[in-house]
């Protein structure tokens, strides 16, 4: 039995929404951090300090799935290369679960998130607290 064209049509719909819905969520996600970070205060050093943390991060987290992309896409293109030298890393690398670095990665942006905002709450001085003088 197969299904007629526009019903195939129908799993690029789905698709396509489905990241629609996810791509908002993630930018009303990211507005509320950036809003949060950039409207508790005006020191523009810890503005700065956000920026380059989230970024740091992110860049981080693309170059290392880019390289374990690109391993497993090697060793799977060049499998004699797993008797070289470098065979080793290469098939630890594409033999990584990305499920587990996806969790990974979820778990150290928690943990880095959780360091902030208590750091931030130990270090700031409640509204109406005088500084002993």
């Amino acid at each position: 039995m197969t299904l007629p064209w526009y019903a195939v049509l129908v799993l690029p719909v789905l698709f396509a929404a489905g990241m629609s819905l996810f791509d908002t969520l993630d930018g009303a996600a990211m507005h509320l951090a950036y809003d949060r970070a950039h409207h508790q205060g005006t020191d523009p050093a810890r503005k700065l300090t956000y920026n380059a943390v989230v970024t740091g991060l992110s860049v981080a987290l693309a170059l290392g799935i880019g390289t374990i992309q690109l391993a497993t896409a090697t060793h799977d293109t060049l499998p004699a290369l797993g008797d070289h030298p470098a065979g080793a890393l290469l098939n630890w690398l594409s033999a990584l679960d990305t499920s587990a670095v996806g969790i990974t990665t979820v778990a150290v942006f928690a943990l880095i998130t959780t360091a902030a905002v208590l750091t931030h709450r130990l270090t700031t001085r409640p509204a109406g607290v005088a500084t002993s003088s």
